[in-house]
Parts: structure tokens; C-alpha cells; sequence
């Protein structure tokens, strides 16, 4: 972006947020008075996030439904896409630096307890992120599936339409398009020359991506913008006239930025020094990895300790599933022929919430919206995902499905719309968004593994409601949610393998023997080396959630709603301020609704 700004020095993690009509639930309340130390400290978080935001104006519209009652302002010049520069890259880390020292001079043992909760979040946001500090030519400008090239569509085909002037808003942001992927290309070409650039196959999956927009003429960006303007209250020739303005904008900015990028990459073809993961740019390559472990788990965990960690959840699964097999001879068989006769995704999503009351906290609106994906936006390694609603207006909550990926396959369409929808994400964040003790700096601030740790735990946890309604004993449903956890353990394996302890090829198909053929082992590797971290929150997340739960069910007893209700009303954190408030002996304020 124009001032690179990372929130709070900290990786975004939320792909989209989309605008809303109506706000449901039920607020929990502040209860405390408030003193005038502490009225400092909230004064210094909505600084850090109005700040955030004005740096970031192109997020204001996800973000928040109605910004300008935040005091936030910004210009139409400041409205862009920002640029990729390294100037700005150092300006945003010594601005977190700053905040950071502002922040420690803040007496924690004044605070009330929500506001130390605040306090512990920002220390390790800004600690976590400074850690990437350095890593200016380390940064992915593409991926396999990521990158400036990829996101483009999603950012403009979500881009929400409340009112007129964000109609205009997004005709300026376009106009930008031209200098930013000029930046991301300068930015590519620099990498190349330093010999830190992307491998072939890589740059490949771009250049078809970049095919792909131009064989459909980009589509997608013109029957999206149709549809949600047809939600504004405007004439129909003013709808018209902007209809036609967008096709205009389409061919002078979008189809070029496809064109020049796709030539730009063929270009790069070939420059590459390293075909293998991160380590394979030496010490400098492990050290970003290092910062990505760590932003990526939401842990304090050294990427030693992650790879025992992760190595001993696969060997214990590996007993559980061995126990399983020998008490029921037959569950594999059972599972090999398992389908779920449910494959509406809102008949799926009601399903759930009819029968999750005995586990879960009571959903604070149930109000959402499930769609398939335009067939030109697919991405193969998408299944499904939520678009989070604005931060002050939780009223809409959109569930996109790739239609594609899932069409056969019943089971993981249902943990997908558990996984995106109600008690997975959609729950998360409207509760999340909902709780006025939470502060507005750490409901915008991503923190990746805890949210989809729960997302993912939340959806295998439901997995007993279908088996059951099937006609199968529990026993099924478990070897299921092991059999999906240890998937995402071995490919997150991999990822680290690869990325930290320098594997290539032949390392990972003998780290593999027996488990995947060879095509399979390459499909992994390749994914690992395009985006290295991006499993890693999937796997470690869900893990340490159910050890979150171990512990609970240790210190307060077997109560599932109990540790449910703890993690939604905690909101999002890294993973170490869960144990540590789950010491307290006040951590029933988290239960309080």
C-alpha cells in the first residue's frame, strides 16, 4: 500500500468484509466505570485505529459501515490502491516502533481487565510483526493463488455498494490500479535481480491466471458491479450510466494490468535461484520463515518447538485412529462409503444451528446469505470462505462456495459451511464484532491462527450431528474429523520441511513413503513453496484449540459449552493469552454474556 502499513506491524489475515442493512444481536455491555487513566488508554487505542484505517483507505469500506461517525477522514487523493515501496515499508515499521514504546508506557496493572486483554494483544501484535522488520525483498509479491495479481478480483468484485459515493469511491480506486501494479512489477524485477524472485512454476500459475481474466475479458468485474447496483436506491439511468462506466474502467484498467503483468512475468521466466522453499535463500529466506511461523501459528512458539509439536500431534492422532480401528473393524469401511444425503449448503447451515445448542453459545444473529462463486473467480485451493460483515454492523454475513471444488463431495462441503458459517466463522466474528467490552483495535486486528484453529474445531465438532442423523454411531464422526486433521498436519509438516529445513523433492516423497504417491507428494510441494505459511494456521490452530480445551476440561471440568462460550466471548487472541487468562481466577467474566 502506499505506506505499506502492516496494523500494528502485524499481517492481515480477513480476505474481505462486506457491507450490511441491519445490525442484529445482542450487545454485551461494558459494566465497569471508567477512570480517567484508563480513559487515556482508550484514547490511545482509537488513535492506533482510526490511524490504521486512514493509511488504509481502501479497507474503510470493509471494514466499517458508516467510517465518517468514527471521526475517520479521508481525502479522494488519499482513495488508491497505494504502491509497493520501500521507503514506506521502513517509515510503517519505525511508526509501529513508535506506538509500540507509547504503548509500554502505559501501567498494565491499572487497566481493567478487558483493557489488559487489550493492552497483551497489542504487545504481542507489534512485537509479532516487527519481526518482519527486515525482510523488505523476502515479501511474496505473487503466489500459487495469492499475491497483487490474484487478490485484484477479490478486492474490487466485493467491494461494497451502500450508498452513491461508494460507487465513486470505487471508479477512484481503479483509476489507481495503473500505479500499483507498476510498483508490484518494479517490486518483482528488483527480487529477480537480487536472486530472492518467485520459481517457474510459480510465475506460471500467474501468467494463467492472468490467461484467464483475458480469455473471459474479465468478466467477472462487470456482472458483479451489475449486481450490486441494482441494491441502491439510484435511477435507472444513473444505474445505466455507472453500469457503462464500469465496462469503460474495466477495459482501461483492468484488462491492461492483466496484459502488462502477464508480459512482465513471462519475462521473469527463468530468473529464478532457488526452486525450493524459503531456506533455499539461506539465512535470511529461514529468518522470514521464522517471522511467518510465528505470525502464523499466534503462538510463541521458536519453528523448532512448532515442528515437535506438530510431529507429536501426527504420531498421537496416528494411535487414535489405530484405537478406533481396532474397537470397530468396520469404520473404515463405513467411512469409505459415507455420504451426507444433505447437500443444500442452507439446508446444511439451518441443520446445524438446530442442533448445536447443547455444545455452543447461542449465535448472536443467524442472519446470512449463501452463494456460489462466478465460475471465472474459482480458484482451485478455495473451497469456500466468509466475507466478515463491518465491524460496526454484523446485520449480513455472506458465505461464498466454489461450486467447482465441492460438487462432489459431501463431507467437506458440510465441514466447509460448518467451517465458514454458524458455529465457525460467521459466529466468531458477529460475536466477536458484537462485544462492546473488545475494543475496536482488536476486532480489526488479524490474528489468523486462533481464527481458523476455531473455524476448523468448531466444524468437526459438529460432525456428530450428521453422523448421527445418518444413522452412524459417533465413533464415525471422530475418525472423520482425525482423518481431516491430519491431513492439514501433514501438508502444515511439509510447509515446514520444506521452507525451514530445506527439504527438496526427494526429501519430501521420504518423508511421504506410504502415505502419498509422488504426484500427490509434487502437488504438496509446490503449494508449500508458492505460499509458504499459508496451511500452517489451519493445522496448528485447530490442535492447540483442543488442547485449550484439554486444559479447560482439566481446570473446570468436562463442560464443552463452557470452554465454547470462554473462547467466543474472549474474542480473538494469540494463543498464549487464552492459557494465561484461563489461569485467572475471574475467567468466568469471559462466560458472562
Amino acid at each position: 500500500m502506499k505506506k505499506i502499513k502492516r496494523l500494528l506491524a502485524a499481517l492481515l489475515c480477513v480476505i474481505t468484509v462486506v457491507c450490511a442493512t441491519g445490525c442484529g444481536g445482542r450487545a454485551i455491555k461494558r459494566r465497569n466505570t471508567v477512570s480517567d487513566y484508563e480513559k487515556q488508554f482508550d484514547e490511545y487505542c482509537d488513535k492506533v485505529f482510526k490511524s490504521s484505517l486512514e493509511q488504509e483507505p481502501f479497507s474503510l469500506v470493509y471494514t466499517l459501515y458508516d467510517y465518517e461517525q468514527y471521526g475517520i477522514g479521508v481525502s479522494d487523493d488519499d482513495k488508491t490502491l497505494g504502491v509497493m515501496d520501500y521507503d514506506s515499508y521502513v517509515e510503517s515499521y519505525e511508526h509501529s516502533e513508535q506506538e509500540l514504546e507509547e504503548l509500554n508506557n502505559f501501567d498494565r496493572n491499572r487497566l481493567s481487565t478487558e483493557r489488559q486483554h487489550t493492552y497483551d494483544t497489542l504487545v504481542w501484535l507489534y512485537d509479532t510483526g516487527l519481526e518482519f522488520k527486515d525482510g523488505y525483498y523476502m515479501q511474496r509479491a505473487i503466489g500459487a493463488g495469492s499475491g497483487f495479481i490474484c487478490n485484484l478480483v477479490t478486492n474490487f468484485t466485493e467491494y461494497c455498494f451502500r450508498r452513491e459515493q461508494d460507487v465513486k469511491d470505487y471508479f477512484l480506486y481503479m483509476e489507481s490500479i495503473p500505479p500499483y501494479y507498476e510498483s508490484y512489477i518494479k517490486f518483482c524485477n528488483k527480487q529477480a535481480e537480487k536472486g530472492l524472485f518467485v520459481n517457474d512454476d510459480v510465475i506460471k500459475q500467474n501468467i494463467e491466471y492472468c490467461d484467464k481474466m483475458l480469455d473471459t475479458d474479465a468478466k467477472v468485474y462487470i456482472d458483479t458491479f451489475e449486481n450490486r447496483i441494482k441494491s441502491l436506491d439510484l435511477s435507472d439511468s444513473d444505474k445505466e450510466a455507472y453500469i457503462e462506466k464500469n465496462k469503460e474502467y474495466v477495459q482501461k484498467y483492468v484488462i491492461p494490468m492483466y496484459k502488462d503483468s502477464k508480459s512482465a512475468l513471462k519475462n521473469l521466466l527463468g530468473t529464478s535461484k532457488n526452486e525450493r522453499g524459503m531456506a533455499g535463500f539461506g539465512e535470511e529466506g529461514k529468518k522470514y520463515y521464522e517471522a511467518i511461523v510465528r505470525d502464523k501459528t499466534g503462538s510463541d512458539m521458536s519453528t523448532e518447538e512448532v515442528i515437535e509439536y506438530i510431529d507429536a500431534k501426527i504420531k498421537a492422532l496416528y494411535l487414535d485412529l489405530y484405537s478406533l480401528m481396532t474397537s470397530n473393524p468396520d469404520i473404515l469401511d463405513q467411512y469409505d462409503k459415507f455420504e451426507i444425503s444433505m447437500t443444500d449448503p442452507d439446508e446444511v447451515m439451518k441443520f446445524i444451528i438446530s442442533k448445536m445448542g447443547d455444545d455452543f453459545p447461542e449465535p448472536v444473529t443467524t442472519d446470512y446469505n449463501i452463494e456460489y462463486l462466478d465460475k471465472s473467480s474459482e480458484v482451485e485451493t478455495t473451497m469456500a470462505y466468509y466475507i466478515t460483515p463491518p465491524i460496526d454492523n454484523i446485520g449480513i454475513n455472506n458465505i461464498k462456495i466454489n461450486g467447482s471444488a465441492l460438487a462432489d463431495n459431501t463431507i467437506q462441503t458440510y465441514v466447509s459451511i460448518a467451517h465458514e458459517g454458524i458455529p465457525g466463522h460467521m459466529m466468531q466474528y458477529t460475536s466477536f464484532f458484537n462485544n462492546e467490552n473488545i475494543s475496536n483495535v482488536r476486532k480489526y486486528a488479524g490474528i489468523i491462527a486462533p481464527s481458523e484453529g476455531w473455524a476448523q474445531y468448531a466444524s468437526l465438532n459438529t460432525l456428530e450431528y450428521i453422523v448421527e442423523e445418518e444413522g452412524y454411531k459417533k465413533d464415525l464422526a471422530e475418525i472423520i474429523a482425525i482423518d481431516e486433521r491430519i491431513g492439514y498436519l501433514i501438508q502444515t509438516r511439509f510447509d515446514l520441511g520444506v521452507n525451514y529445513e530445506d527439504w527438496d523433492l526427494d526429501d519430501a516423497n521420504a518423508y511421504a513413503k506410504g502415505m502419498y504417491d509422488e504426484e500427490v507428494v509434487k502437488i504438496l510441494y509446490d503449494a508449500v513453496v508458492g505460499d509458504p505459511g499459508e496451511i500452517i494456521p489451519y493445522a496448528y490452530g485447530t490442535e492447540y484449540m483442543y488442547d485449550l480445551r484439554d486444559e479447560y476440561f482439566d481446570k473446570k471440568g468436562k463442560d464443552v459449552k463452557g470452554f465454547n462460550t470462554f473462547i467466543i466471548n474472549s474474542g480473538i487472541l494469540p494463543f498464549p493469552l487464552y492459557e494465561k487468562y484461563m489461569q485467572k481466577s475471574d475467567y468466568r467474566w469471559f462466560l458472562q454474556i
